[in-house]
Parts: C-alpha cells; structure tokens; sequence
C-alpha cells in the first residue's frame, strides 16, 4: 500500500513538473526525474516535515533545467505546473473538510481512490490548459528576454517558499490543518494571479510593439515602391529620349564628322546626369529579399548610408524568401552590425561600406565589411558589455547580439579586423523555409 501510494504521490508531482513543458524532454531526463520523485518520496526523512517538499520542488526544476537544454522558459512552466495541480490537490481537501458527507474519513480508509481521481483530474486541467491557452503563452514568451522570465520564475519559486513556511509557522502556532491549507491556497492563487497579471501586461506591451513596427514597415515599404515607381518613370524616359541621342551621332558617324562628333558627346551627353541614378540602382537589388521585415530594415540602413555619403557595395545573390530564424532576432542583429559599421565608415578615411547576402548550399551568409579606424581594444574584447570603441556610448551593442546568438544553435558570427578593414561574417545554417 506504501509503495503505491508513493507511486501515486510521484505520478502526480510527475504530470505537473512535465505536462506543460513548451518541448519534451530528452528520456533520460524523463526517467531521472520521474526517478528521482519516486525516490524522494519513498525515502523522505519525515522529521523536516515541509522542507521536503521544497527539497522535491527544486530537485525537480534542477533536472527538468537541464534535460531542457538549459531553457528557462521550461523551468518556469514545470513550475507552473507544479502550483496548478498543488492547487487543485488543496481545494480537493478543502471539499472533503466541508463536505456534508464523511469524505475526510472515507479518505483516511481508502486513499488510493481519492489519489487516483487527484491525478487524473489533475492531469485533465494541465492537459486542457496547455491546448487551449498555453500556446499563446508559449508564442510570446519564446521570444522573452531571459530576466523577464527569471523574474516570472523567481515569483513562482518564492510562493513555494511561502507555502513551506505557512506549513511551518501554522504548526507551530497551532493552526488547524483547514486553516493552513486556505492560508496555502491563498499564496498560491495570489501568485499565479500576479504571474498572469504580468505576462498579460507583457503580451499587451508586444502587440502596442509590433504594430508600431507594422506601421514602421508600412511607411519604409510605401518609400521603397515611390522609390521604385521613380526608376521606372525614368526608364521609361531613357527609352523614349536614347534613340533621339543614337540618331543625332548616327548622323555624324555617316558624314564622317568626327570632330563634330567629339564636341557633342562632350559638350552635350557627357555632362548629362545619368538617366539612372546610382541609389536607385542599389535600391532595386532589395527585391530580391522576399521578408518584409528585412527588406524594410536593409532599406533604411541603405538610405542612412546614402545620407552619409558612403561608398556603398551591395551585393545579393540570388532571390531568399524567408531565413530558418526568428525575423525579429535576425533584424535585431543586422541593425546592430550595421549601425556600427555606419558609424565606423563615417570617421575612416576611405568612408567605404558593403553588405554582401550569400547562399552558399544550405547555409546563408550576411557579409558586412567597412573602412575602420583601428580598434582600441582587442577584437575578442568588443562583445563585453560596457567596451565600447566609441566615447560615451555604453558598449551595449555587441553584447546585445552575443546574447541574441547564444542560444542559437545555426547561427554564427565571426569578426576579423585587418589593414584597416572590420569585417563582420553572420552565418545561418539551414534550409530556406518555405
């Protein structure tokens, strides 16, 4: 009967920690955890009383931490889990205690039965949650910053510690076991309340945050085609006046006027401003990026250059619909590369700036090279937060995209400075999503 309702006891802690997990586990983590709360349970030393189940508690988020490639995001919502189904448990004894019927005293007979519908229950709710809301949680707080996460976590973790000492402190003030177990529900529900407070907050903040770049991209794109309706209107020009200039010098080709000829094309079409302007040109490459979100971002650094008078390099290789990354993540990288490398090429002496996009197979290439004074500090150096090359910036920059690339298992970047030059290689590895 012991080891059953132990089993039990740990099949319920087990469905909490892992059930609304945002990916499985890998089976070893499975089976250590599902271990290691079989175990505990079993041989728990019964003389600390509540401290145990703070030890259950972080023992468990320790292996479910690890066997989720370090994701805090994972850790957080085992915790979740964690409180949900220790909620559910409270209020079931909560029914029991004021049930006109003896179910404490049916319970105290006969626990397997009332263990069993704990965790089936138990189980339904987490089930439930996690198809028809969790995955809007997953969505927005895939992209969270891991101290808003461990701020979600830390709340989460000091409720635990709140309902060890209620335990704690009721016993010793000689609480009756209801009057703990309300006091318990109370912290529990607070701090889930206050947690969905938050991220409900935070959802709110990153909907305002992307239509604002909706709007951004909006203005950027209606730019880009005004930009583009330009070039064609003077194509369309060219066409109707090119064949006007071949006839005027076919005419001195066949009287054999060469000098005349001369005189033209110097006085008359050489000092003609080109038909096509260089910045159209180099902005019309950009309809070979088929992310929105990309191309508006490379048009506007495109234009921060042409407004310092760069000389410019742009070369895209073939036609790239989307890239097998977060857009937002990979327009948070190339902005910081870029705008360092604006700022750079504005104080070198050859003012020279190039963005080169490169498929090479499977992988994808983002090349950024400019003209750089030298740096003052060791490249290596230039990602620790607060080392800056330029007065009075923070240094934030940098490290900004060596967060962003940590936990990124296909992407790379490399950096080399050499004669003069700063290069900055970005490479993501991967198929081209569809």
């Amino acid at each position: 009967m012991f080891l059953l309702s132990s089993f039990l006891s740990a099949g319920f802690s087990m469905a909490g920690f892992s059930i609304l997990l945002s990916k499985r586990m890998k089976k070893t983590g499975l089976v250590l955890l599902g271990t290691y709360i079989f175990l505990f349970y079993i041989f728990q030393d019964a003389s600390l009383g509540q401290w145990n189940t703070l030890l259950l508690v972080s023992g468990a988020l320790v292996l479910v931490f690890w066997s989720t490639e370090k994701s805090l995001l994972d850790t957080f919502l085992s915790l979740t889990g964690y409180l949900i189904l220790t909620l559910v448990d409270s209020l079931f004894f909560m029914i029991r205690s004021w049930s006109i019927f003896p179910l404490q005293r049916f319970h105290a007979q006969h626990p397997i039965p009332f263990a069993l519908a704990d965790l089936f229950l138990g189980t339904a709710i987490l089930l439930c949650l996690r198809r028809f809301y969790l995955r809007l949680i997953y969505a927005s707080l895939a992209k969270a910053s891991p101290r808003l996460l461990f701020c979600f976590f830390s709340l989460l973790y000091l409720c635990v510690i709140l309902i060890v000492f209620n335990f704690l402190y009721g016993r010793a003030s000689s609480f009756s076991t209801r009057q703990i177990i309300i006091n318990g529900v109370l912290v529990t529900v607070l701090s889930l309340c206050i947690a969905f407070v938050f991220f409900n907050m935070y959802h709110l903040l990153e909907q305002e945050q992307e239509l604002s770049l909706q709007q951004a991209r909006l203005s950027v794109m209606q730019d880009y085609t005004e930009r583009m309706e330009s070039l064609y209107e003077e194509m369309r020009s060219f066409r109707h006046d090119y064949k006007n200039i071949l006839s005027t010098m076919e005419h001195y080709i066949d009287t054999g006027d060469v000098g005349a000829l001369q005189v033209y094309f110097h006085e008359k079409i050489q000092p003609l401003e080109p038909a096509f302007s260089r910045d159209s040109f180099l902005l019309g490459k950009l309809h070979l990026i088929g992310e929105p979100a990309l191309k508006g971002l490379l048009y506007t650094k495109l234009i921060a250059m042409l407004n310092h008078r760069l000389n410019i390099s742009l070369e895209i290789s073939e036609r790239i619909e989307r890239f097998p990354m977060d857009n937002l993540t990979l327009c948070r990288i190339l902005g910081i590369l870029l705008d360092n490398a604006i700022e750079a090429a504005v104080c070198s002496v050859g003012q020279t700036i190039s963005l080169a996009i490169i498929r090479a197979g499977s992988d994808t290439l983002f090349v950024i090279g400019n003209d750089s004074l030298p740096p003052p500090v060791p490249v290596s150096r230039l990602f620790e937060r607060g080392c800056s090359t330029k007065e009075g910036h923070a240094g934030l920059g940098l490290a900004t995209v060596r967060e962003l690339i940590e936990p990124l298992s296909n992407v790379f970047l490399s950096t080399e400075w050499k004669e003069s030059y700063f290069s900055q290689t970005l490479t993501i590895q991967g198929e081209e999503l569809p």
